[in-house]
């Protein structure tokens, strides 16, 4: 149910941030169901004209060159998955 909620939490970052044109998804590389969310993200995406920046990190040493890769990219806001899998 929580990967079926992730369009309406982009719908919802984007309406607190309504000047919102780039979104970071943050997700486990390792999770088996990532690839389903992105893809149920991509026309939400599309309406709210929103560009995802999808990044897999596989533990904490990684999240610091994540976040350098959100600037970089210019990323808005960003949007954990949630670690079920």
């Amino acid at each position: 149910l929580l990967f079926e909620l992730m369009p309406k939490r982009l719908q919802l970052l984007k309406e607190a941030v309504p000047g919102l044109t780039r979104v970071a998804v943050m997700y486990r590389a390792e999770n088996a169901n990532a690839d389903r969310v992105l893809k149920s993200l991509a026309e939400p995406a599309r309406i709210l004209r929103i560009t995802i920046i999808p990044v897999g990190v596989r533990d904490a040493g990684e999240l610091e060159p994540a976040f350098e890769q959100f600037a970089r990219q210019k990323a808005g806001g960003i949007l954990p998955l949630p670690v079920l899998g």
